[in-house]
């Protein structure tokens, strides 16, 4: 484990089925690239999945900022930079970085994360100075709020979805990327094919199990932004909040 990089370092490309009709990589396919990142980075370690798995835990993942300086498109060369920066209580901090090879940035975000036990669901206690894992604190790609995106007090229905078994991760949930799509998908379609995303805030409050059927609720904001909450409709739980802005497509 000490010769465990800090900051883990991925190159990759943009295939085909990541992009949208205007070969712009899609929000969902940006946000699984960072979790694949996740996994990679801590594969091995005293927080990989294996390790976890068999002491009876799970990564969860509560809050995910994004900022979008310049989408990745279809066939793009991209490094991946990612590293743990630190823990808040019984929350672990991360940070990404998707460059071009030339160095530039496209993409930054930053997450926070708790380790729950899987039978119990109390959380787990980081204990940084025995974990053996190289924590970055003074590397800040974003500042990190642990802050919940505000609940929508005004909204409409904009979709409803129900959870298919392709939906599913390894943890027997719906993946986290199901969220944002279902969030972005909402959108009427003149948004779709004229915006891009800029910036997201996403809030991530309870699981959605296979079979749910959920609704995608979305309240307007001032500008090219928006607030949008996903509810299952059987017990009418929050699973997640988000806040997503927008810019012209034309402008890139």
């Amino acid at each position: 484990m000490s010769d465990m990089p800090a900051i883990w370092k991925e190159e990759c490309s943009v295939q085909s089925f990541d992009v949208d009709m205007y070969g712009a990589m899609k929000p969902h396919s940006l946000l699984g690239l960072l979790l694949n990142g996740c996994w990679n980075c801590t594969e091995g370690t005293f927080y990989g999945y294996r390790e976890l798995q068999a002491r009876g835990q799970i990564w969860v993942m509560l809050k995910l900022q994004l900022q979008v300086d310049a989408l990745p498109r279809w066939r793009d060369r991209i490094v991946l930079e990612t590293w743990a920066k630190g823990v808040q209580k019984f929350y672990a901090t991360r940070d990404f970085r998707i460059s071009d090879l030339e160095g530039r940035r496209l993409v930054a975000a930053t997450s926070g994360w708790i380790i729950l036990d899987r039978t119990s669901g109390r959380p787990y206690r980081f204990d940084q100075s025995r974990d053996g894992f190289p924590w970055l604190p003074t590397r800040h790609e974003l500042e990190t709020s642990l802050e919940k995106v505000p609940e929508l007090t005004e909204y409409e229905e904009a979709a409803r979805y129900r959870v298919t078994y392709s939906d599913i991760d390894v943890n027997l949930h719906a993946n986290a990327t199901k969220y944002l799509q279902w969030m972005v998908d909402s959108n009427p379609r003149s948004v779709l094919e004229t915006m891009r995303l800029k910036s997201a805030e996403l809030s991530f409050l309870a699981e959605a199990a296979l079979g749910d059927e959920v609704t995608v609720l979305a309240g307007r904001q001032p500008g090219n932004e928006g607030l949008f909450g996903i509810r299952r409709q059987g017990d009418q739980k929050d699973l997640a909040r988000g806040r997503i802005a927008w810019e012209s497509r034309a402008d890139h």
